[in-house]
């Protein structure tokens, strides 16, 4: 019996694969069925991947949510609380000035 990797990626990339690469590639794909069953398993919907460079020379990144193509796949992953890029870095930069703040007394919570 073929395995989940095997029917999707083919029996011989399917050991090449990680999860995060499994997972990628079934977002491009479009393949919503993997992607459930790969969520389902662990995978996780924010996970980072990493780019070329852009035309400042600089590594660019991007999220699972900006690879979804299909409205279906989008809502799916928003579902399970799939972010951007830039909801991630704002979340990140409020904790920065919350804890500054904090630090320089300024607010206690």
């Amino acid at each position: 019996m073929k395995t989940l990797k095997e029917l999707f990626f083919g029996k011989k990339s399917a050991k090449k694969n990680s999860k995060k690469q499994q997972f990628r590639k079934a977002i491009q794909a479009d393949n919503l069925q993997v992607v459930k069953t790969l969520v389902e398993s662990g995978a996780n919907v924010n996970w980072r991947y990493r780019g070329g460079m852009n035309d400042a020379n600089e590594r660019t990144y991007y999220r699972p949510l900006e690879l979804a193509r299909s409205e279906a796949m989008k809502t799916f992953l928003l579902k399970h609380g799939a972010k951007s890029d830039s909801e991630i870095k704002r979340e990140y930069c409020d904790a920065m000035d919350a804890i500054r703040l904090k630090e320089a007394g300024i607010c206690s919570e």
